[in-house]
Formats: structure tokens, sequence, C-alpha cells
């Protein structure tokens, strides 16, 4: 069946590192994921070990895609680096995460908890 979707659509797309291209950690490299739902308890991550960088630019992999609803945002997520900062915006309800305000990308609730737990402390 996944081969018959295939050829009608073509191959799935492939996963995309929404981090690449940051470079080496600069001295005020750091990411902060803020949670900004109201009426939730806040949860808010930093990363500001440079020596984490090249994992998480990895392991922050996202199919393109997704549709927008006019539900808001549970975390609103930037990262800085040198002159560079990528600002991310997460919905859970839109199960949707979008890159420099255009770019979109599916994702879930259980994605981003983990790779914030997996690499970032709680503030």
């Amino acid at each position: 069946m996944k081969n018959y979707w295939s050829s009608l659509f073509g191959p799935s797309r492939d996963s995309v590192k929404i981090f690449e291209g940051v470079g080496a950690p600069m001295p005020n490299f750091c990411i902060v994921a803020t949670n900004v739902r109201e009426g939730q308890p806040p949860e808010n991550y930093v990363l500001d070990e440079g020596e984490k960088l090249v994992a998480v630019v990895d392991k922050w992999r996202f199919e393109p895609g997704g549709v927008l609803g006019r539900c808001g945002y549970d975390y609103q997520i930037v990262l800085t680096n040198g002159e560079m900062t990528i600002p991310v915006s997460v919905c859970f309800l839109c199960n949707i995460l979008i890159v420099n305000h255009s770019m979109k990308f599916k994702t879930s609730r259980k994605q981003i908890r983990a790779l914030l737990e997996a690499d970032f402390r709680p503030l």
C-alpha cells in the first residue's frame, strides 16, 4: 500500500534539521524554550552548553508540512548564536512547529517534551 501512495504522490518528504547551519557555538549561544500557553503551569527550559549544540542540531528534525489553526502557541523557542536568531513557535493542539515565522513542520507534544528533557535544563 505504501508503494501505491508513493507512486501517486512521490516519495515521502525527508525530515529537516531546523537548526542546521547555525555554526559553532558563539560565546552568547543559548536556546530558551518558554511555555506561553495561558492557564498552563510554566515549564521553561534552557540550553546554554555549547558542547551540546551538535547533538541538538542533529536531533531536532521534523517532517515538513502541517496545518496551523487559530489556537495559539504552547512554546516559544529561540536559538541565539552570534548574530543569528532563530524563532520557533510550537502548538500542541495543531501538532505544528513554525520556524522563522514561515516554515511549518509536523510535531507532537511527546516529541517536543522528549527533545527538551533530553538536553535542556528546567528554568
